[in-house]
């Protein structure tokens, strides 16, 4: 952080944050290996743990599954006069971490252990499940909440991606510059729809129409690509941490141009 050029230091904030967030979820999505099974006739959900979790212990295995994260955004413009602190981003982050954390506490509380005539029907002895009933009030309350959000934020999302590109049309004379800012924006945007692609399988195994082992497995690795893809998008996209790659150059310049200073991006 401290290394980080004082004009952009406070952003460093932000990408330890996002750091943090991406190693816990990674590291507890390995350590759950998740299968989602559900069975509408009686109204269950069921989450089935297949990784190294399950030699520690159940509950264990249900802490990781809840460590999943999301990402933070704030919608607001931010003035050249007037950089927020990093004891400001770090609040606005706390509190963001409580209001997602609420929902997911009621989630864990909920969870339950699967009767043994569940177990023997869906041939899931052995392993450590975690069942929740989905029409009970509080998973209803968390489904509702991510029901009503997501487009919010989805849509809020665009928006702000398109004052972003306004903003550097307007500031940006550099065309190279403008464009590695434009890439990256846009790679980071998509990363959601992998959360809408795990809910679209969700949805097909829930109705029946295409439901097998595969999509309950693959649910939760689609939604968990999101924690791999962000770093990698800043290591390749952004020339200051594609220079800290071996084979990249700490400086990218167009040809017939000055090698252009990649810290004020």
């Amino acid at each position: 952080i401290f290394r980080t050029p004082k004009s952009i230091r406070v952003y460093s904030v932000f990408l330890l944050n996002n750091a943090i967030i991406d190693l816990a979820s990674a590291v507890a999505s390995l350590l759950g290996t998740v299968r989602v099974v559900v069975d509408l006739e009686s109204a269950l959900a069921s989450v089935v743990f297949l990784g190294p979790c399950t030699h520690i212990s159940a509950n264990f295995c249900r802490i990781c599954h809840d460590a999943f994260a999301y990402r933070l955004f704030i919608l607001s413009n931010i003035k050249d006069d007037h950089h927020p602190t990093r004891s400001q981003i770090w609040l606005l982050c706390l509190v963001t971490y409580i209001l997602l954390g609420l929902p997911g506490m009621s989630y864990y509380f909920v969870q339950e252990d699967p009767s043994p005539e569940d177990r023997k029907r869906f041939g899931l002895e052995g392993y450590v499940i975690a069942t929740v009933h989905l029409f009970g009030k509080q998973v209803l309350a968390v489904m509702i909440n991510a029901i009503v959000l997501s487009p919010i934020v989805m849509t809020s999302i665009f928006v702000v991606r398109r004052k972003l590109l306004d903003t550097i049309a307007l500031e940006v004379s550099d065309l190279l510059k403008a464009k590695i800012k434009i890439q990256a924006l846009t790679y980071q945007m998509l990363l959601p729809c992998g959360g809408a692609i795990g809910a679209t399988l969700f949805l097909l195994d829930l109705t029946q129409i295409w439901g097998n082992e595969m999509t309950q497995r693959l649910i939760m690795l689609v939604i968990n690509i999101f924690s791999l893809a962000s770093p990698i998008i800043n290591f390749t996209t952004l020339p200051p941490y594609r220079a800290l790659l071996p084979c990249k150059k700490n400086t990218v310049s167009p040809s017939g141009s000055k090698p252009i200073d990649f810290t004020t991006i």
